[in-house]
């Protein structure tokens, strides 16, 4: 009796754990949809495609004129020039300047329209980053759903081998009261109940973990309630991984991987980069243009004339003579702002042709830099496409050993099945005592466990082959 209260105490709680899930219940490709709007890897590489973009918009705008505008104020003291006269005072000045700048690059060897292009090819480089990182996290994805199916379908046999145990323990209750077998006997199957509520324990507590796992890639809540569906993975388990051709699946992989065509991408930019490397060695020519203006309150003007006369006495035969001469006495006055506005109007135009001589060879061992980078790259993408091979190897590999394994642990547990119905049917009949008969379970238990783990193991290498061809991930 208190066995079947511990039995009936796990079930209630398995059942809660279950119900926590049952309000809601999401598919593979609803999980990988989620992610991919919800996830922080998916939004740091859509951060990342979004840079890349505004730096292709900035290559481009490089083509336009680039214009300024300038605001000076200040004091000049001692010794200065003013601006407005250009001549030396000795004297505090007070000054403005304004201006405006502009030039137009009108030859660069070509260097503008090469950064275009390598910077078109960067956003599209970086566009195949995002679609590798939600590749890589649908993946991730995909394996914690299925540690999920299979932590549920333990939990379910683990729940199913107590209530065998539970069963047995009826029988045996009745064999001893019948004086068929010794009371002793009952202490083998109580051990076997004990262990068999342990199971269950750790079966819930791997499903729950599981479960969490999966909403931390989901970016959930860990309080939210989610249950997965359960597909049926019967027409995955009759596929056959002798059918799977190696340089077929590669050829598929170089064509949809995005971390091949980013790869890809990036070996065609590292050309551009030398020729950018070798626009530098070739002359530059640019247009400039700009307008200024001057202002000082140390300018100033004449607004006046004073007429006067002035008296100079002379000799005329020997006597003294006052004689009037008429003059003119400048009257200044600060000049005012608007004036000098209007007087101190300066425009400039020209044209900078900018010719490399020697830089300390700078610009060459740049060259020989972007080449060896190049260089670099081209080694990195065949690294990549090597790995990528490998990867497929063994992942067929692993397909093949997996369904070589399922196949074994199946006729394993057939076996098992038949020797524990035997051993059962001679417990029954007391010709065989508590200790063999839980051996025979243990056995048996065993082999479904290996059974349950292989068919899973199975699905998911042979979703890993599928990965690798371009299919989308599912579960059908």
């Amino acid at each position: 009796m208190r066995a079947r209260m511990i039995f009936v105490f796990l079930l209630l709680m398995t059942s809660g754990i279950a119900g926590l899930y049952a309000q809601e219940t999401w598919s593979l490709e609803t999980c990988i949809n989620y992610a991919q709007q919800n996830n922080w890897r998916i939004k740091q590489a859509e951060y990342a495609v979004m840079d890349a973009q505004i730096n292709q918009k900035q290559s481009k705008f490089d083509r336009l004129p680039s214009v300024t505008g300038s605001i000076n104020a200040g004091f000049q003291f001692g010794r200065t020039i003013d601006p407005t006269s250009n001549q030396f005072i000795n004297q505090r000045i007070g000054f403005n300047s304004y201006g405006i700048n502009g030039g137009l690059t009108l030859f660069n060897a070509s260097r503008i329209n090469h950064t275009i292009q390598q910077r078109a090819l960067n956003l599209q480089a970086s566009e195949q980053d995002a679609r590798q990182t939600m590749n890589d996290l649908g993946f991730e994805i995909a394996a914690a759903y299925l540690n999920i199916l299979l932590a549920d379908e333990q939990l379910v046999n683990a729940q199913r081998r107590l209530e065998l145990s539970e069963t047995q323990l009826e029988v045996v209750n009745k064999q001893i009261a019948a004086k068929v077998i010794p009371e002793n006997n009952r202490l083998d199957i109580l051990a076997q109940i004990a262990r068999d509520q342990q199971g269950v324990v750790d079966a819930g507590n791997a499903l729950e973990i599981n479960y969490l796992n999966l909403k931390q890639l989901l970016n959930l809540d860990p309080n939210t309630t989610l249950q997965i569906q359960k597909p049926d993975l019967s027409k995955v388990e009759t596929m056959n991984p002798d059918n799977f051709i190696l340089e077929e699946i590669f050829q598929l992989a170089l064509k949809n991987q995005p971390n091949i065509q980013a790869a890809e991408l990036r070996e065609q930019m590292s050309g551009l980069d030398i020729k950018i490397a070798k626009s530098a060695l070739s002359p530059s020519l640019r247009v400039f243009g700009g307008l200024s203006n001057n202002y000082s309150d140390q300018a100033i003007e004449v607004v006046d004339v004073i007429n006067d006369i002035s008296t100079q006495t002379i000799f005329l035969n020997n006597a003294p003579v006052e004689v009037g001469f008429p003059s003119q006495r400048p009257v200044f006055a600060n000049k005012s702002f608007g004036d000098q506005l209007s007087e101190n109007f300066g425009q400039n135009l020209g044209v900078n042709l900018s010719i490399p001589i020697y830089s300390n060879s700078s610009g060459r061992l740049n060259v020989e830099r972007a080449r060896l980078a190049q260089l670099n790259t081209q080694a990195g993408y065949q690294q990549l496409r090597q790995t990528l091979k490998a990867q497929i190897q063994n992942a067929i590999a692993s397909a093949k050993a997996a369904r070589n394994t399922l196949n074994a642990a199946r006729l394993a547990a057939d076996a098992a099945t038949a020797a524990f119905e035997n051993t059962q049917k001679r417990f029954d009949l007391g010709a065989v005592n508590s200790f063999e008969y839980t051996t025979a379970r243990n056995t048996l238990d065993q082999a479904q466990i290996e059974v349950i783990r292989a068919r899973y193991q199975f699905v998911f290498n042979v979703k890993t082959v599928e990965f690798y061809m371009g299919k989308a991930l599912t579960l059908d």
